[in-house]
C-alpha cells in the first residue's frame, strides 16, 4: 500500500506541477479534480487489497462493483463540472480525463501485480 500511495503522490505531485507551469489558464476545477480522483483511487484501492486478504473469492465481483460505483460518482462529479457552465468546461472535462487515465493505470498496474503474487 506504500508503494502504491508513494506512486500516486508522485503522480499527482507532477500532474500539479504541469497544471502550475506548464498551463497558460488552469481550469476552474483543476484542483478539486486532482483531490477528488486522488480520494477515490486510493480509497478504493485500500478497499480492493483489504477486500483480497479477507475474502479473495470475492474479488472479482467487489473490482467489478467498485467500477459501476466510480462510474457513477465520476459521472455525477462531471454532470457537475458541466453544469456549472465556466469558462473553460472543455478544458476542466480534459483535465479529468487525463488524471483519471493516469491513476486508473496506476491503480490497475498495481492491482495486477498484488493479485498475480
Amino acid at each position: 500500500m506504500i508503494k502504491f500511495l508513494l506512486t500516486l503522490i508522485i503522480a499527482a505531485l507532477l500532474i500539479l506541477a504541469v497544471g502550475q507551469w506548464g498551463l497558460e489558464t488552469r481550469p476552474e476545477y483543476f484542483y478539486r479534480t486532482l483531490v477528488f480522483l486522488f480520494i477515490g483511487t486510493a480509497g478504493l484501492y485500500r478497499f480492493l487489497l483489504r477486500t483480497k486478504q479477507q475474502r479473495p473469492d470475492f474479488f472479482v465481483q467487489f473490482y467489478l462493483a467498485t467500477m459501476v460505483v466510480k462510474l457513477i460518482a465520476y459521472g455525477a462529479y462531471l454532470f457537475i463540472m458541466v453544469t456549472s457552465k465556466t469558462e473553460n468546461v472543455v478544458a476542466d472535462v480534459a483535465v479529468f480525463m487525463v488524471v483519471y487515465f493516469i491513476f486508473t493505470a496506476i491503480e490497475i498496474g498495481f492491482l495486477y501485480r498484488h493479485v498475480n503474487q
